[in-house]
C-alpha cells in the first residue's frame, strides 16, 4: 500500500543528487547538480508555475488518509505515516518552488506572508504559541 510510488522516487532521486554533490564536494571532479524532480513527472521547465505541482501530486496520499477515517479500528501507524509523506512532499514542493520563482513572484510573496506573520493573533502568538501552550496543558491533564 505505502509508501507510495511518488514519495520512494523522490526519496531516491535525492539519495542520487546527494550521492553526486557529495562526490564533488570532496573531489570537485563531478558537476554538482541541481535537485529537479525525477523525470516523467513534469515536463522540465521551472517557470512552468502550474506543472511543477505535478510533480509533487498528494491527491492520492489525501485520499488514503481520509480513507484511514474511514475504517473500522484503521490503523494509526498509517495515519502516522501517511501524513509524514504528505509533509514531506508538501516542503520539497515549496523550497523547489522558492528556489526558481522569478525575483517579482519572490517579493510578491514575502510581503503577504510578511504582512499575515505580523499580525497580532496570527501564526506566532496565534496558532504556534496556542499549540504549545494545548500540548503543555494535556500534559498536566
Amino acid at each position: 500500500m505505502f509508501p507510495s510510488s511518488l514519495f520512494i522516487s523522490w526519496m531516491l532521486e535525492l539519495q542520487n543528487v546527494c550521492s553526486i554533490n557529495a562526490a564533488y564536494l570532496q573531489w570537485g571532479a563531478i558537476q554538482r547538480q541541481w535537485m529537479m524532480p525525477p523525470a516523467g513527472l513534469w515536463a522540465g521547465d521551472p517557470l512552468n508555475i502550474t506543472d511543477i505541482g505535478n510533480a509533487f501530486d498528494r491527491g492520492l496520499l489525501n485520499e488514503a488518509y481520509m480513507q484511514q477515517y474511514q475504517i473500522p479500528n484503521g490503523s494509526t501507524g498509517a495515519v502516522q505515516g501517511i501524513a509524514v509523506q504528505i509533509s514531506y512532499l508538501s516542503v520539497m514542493e515549496r523550497s523547489f518552488r522558492a528556489r526558481h520563482m522569478t525575483p517579482v513572484r519572490a517579493i510578491a510573496h514575502a510581503a503577504s506572508r510578511r504582512l499575515a506573520q505580523g499580525e497580532a493573533g496570527g501564526i506566532h502568538t496565534g496558532a504556534i504559541y496556542t499549540y504549545v501552550q494545548d500540548l503543555l496543558n494535556s500534559g498536566d491533564a
